[in-house]
């Protein structure tokens, strides 16, 4: 009796415990800067919660995670720069769905160009070589 009474407890906590852990959106972000390596970030962050989180001295991701854990919950995520000496967004993405997806970004910036691709592929775009000159020579 001792038994069933010991695993009828530690069910119990255990429903418990998995109660009152907190959802959180979870996010996945690369960022690759010309041709330097790759820095990948993962966050989970509580809902109702913003956060800045640092990829280099000069560059950070913003995240602004609603309160609501739905699928039209809607999640904002920032990329910025202050190299320049001031904040500039280099791209800002919402995404909706369930708190359990995980949310994955990849940029690249090329010559101060940004490029964006969502679920971040095995890799990061290419930086393709600006061609300057007319047309026909």
């Amino acid at each position: 009796m001792r038994y069933i009474t010991a695993a009828i407890s530690l069910v119990a906590f255990s429903l418990a415990v998995q109660a009152g852990t907190a959802l959180q959106y979870k996010f996945s972000f690369a960022v690759q800067s010309d041709q330097g390596q790759v820095l990948a970030i993962d966050a989970s962050v509580p809902l109702g919660t913003s956060h800045t989180m640092h990829a280099t001295r000069h560059l950070w991701f913003e995240i602004e995670a609603p309160s609501s854990s739905d699928y039209q919950s809607w999640t904002v995520v920032r990329l910025v720069d202050d190299s320049s000496g001031k904040p500039v967004i280099l791209h800002s993405a919402k995404t909706s769905g369930p708190v359990t997806q995980l949310r994955s970004f990849g940029y690249r910036i090329c010559s101060g160009t940004t490029t964006f691709s969502t679920g971040m592929e095995d890799k990061l775009p290419e930086c393709v070589e600006k061609v300057s000159g007319a047309a026909g020579q």
